[in-house]
């Protein structure tokens, strides 16, 4: 960030400045490597964000951006565009100060941490954001891990809710093992299964998924 008062808590959307307290978040310096983190403090499904420039002093704001989104904070994965695949989804930032702009994204995202990444940006990279989704995917913390034998022929007797499988069909079979279980997440590329238990149902295009 620029300075403490241009921290990541000035980034709610249609938040004024106050004093010294800036009306925006603002990137230390100019670069594509700069991004913006949101904590959501447990995984929430979210379906779409809205963007607004910076308040009041300065002409600024994010033109273009990605989204990435993680469960650990540490893997993230960016939003894919749905219609091409393999390609990262831009979306369309601000054209001024306080116009909000809102985008839907492509396939709803199960995350707890996202992060959105400019890539370019009028003046400064300044913006003021806020995410959109619902509160009810559940991760459960269970002491210990699942782990698949070589020959996929037992389990060990001991689990938890976030796994390392090999395939969308173990994953559901963990589902079953799990009594609370009525719902699953299994993402392809990283091969983690998210265990939950509000039933709907839902294929990712990169990943089978039957999420919360």
């Amino acid at each position: 960030m620029w300075k403490a008062n241009h921290g990541p808590k000035r980034a709610r959307l249609n938040l004024v400045q106050v004093r010294s307290l800036s009306g925006a978040w603002s990137a230390g310096v100019n670069d594509v490597n700069q991004w913006i983190q949101v904590d959501l403090l447990t995984p929430h499904r979210i379906f779409r964000l809205a963007t607004q420039g910076r308040q009041n002093c300065c002409p600024q704001w994010v033109t273009s951006f990605k989204i990435a989104c993680s469960i650990d904070g540490v893997s993230f994965e960016t939003v894919q565009d749905l219609g091409i695949p393999c390609i990262e989804k831009v979306f369309d930032g601000n054209i001024d100060q306080d116009t909000v702009v809102n985008n839907t994204l492509p396939v709803p995202q199960v995350c707890r941490y996202v992060r959105l990444l400019p890539l370019t940006w009028h003046g400064h990279i300044s913006l003021r954001m806020e995410l959109y989704g619902t509160a009810h995917v559940t991760v459960f913390k269970r002491s210990a891990v699942y782990r698949l034998v070589a020959n996929d022929r037992a389990l060990t007797d001991t689990h938890s809710s976030h796994e390392d499988v090999t395939s969308v069909i173990r994953c559901g079979q963990l589902c079953l093992e799990d009594g609370p279980c009525k719902c699953f997440t299994y993402i392809k590329r990283t091969g983690v299964c998210l265990l939950g238990q509000i039933l709907t149902t839902e294929i990712h295009y990169e990943a089978s998924t039957y999420s919360c």
